[in-house]
């Protein structure tokens, strides 16, 4: 018979109270635009978290612009 891979019913389900992964550029940079900050302050935010170059410096502006595509804002 085959032998299936993964958690078996009597293993533990360890709960952690760490969430399993940190927010990215992408979610910080769209949760500050959407609190009402501007590209430059969002800019000096994501700069300091992410240790960002100024090569990045676009970024609030893309995402900026990606959300009013998708729809995500006006």
């Amino acid at each position: 018979s085959a032998i299936k891979a993964g958690r078996r019913a009597s293993d533990p389900v360890v709960k952690s109270d760490k969430p399993t992964k940190a927010k990215g550029v992408s979610v910080v940079a769209r949760e500050l635009i959407l609190a009402g900050l501007t590209n430059q302050e969002v800019w000096a935010v994501i700069k300091e978290a992410f240790n960002l170059d100024d090569s990045k410096k676009h970024y609030p502006t893309w995402y900026r612009c990606e959300m009013k595509r998708k729809g995500m804002m006006q």
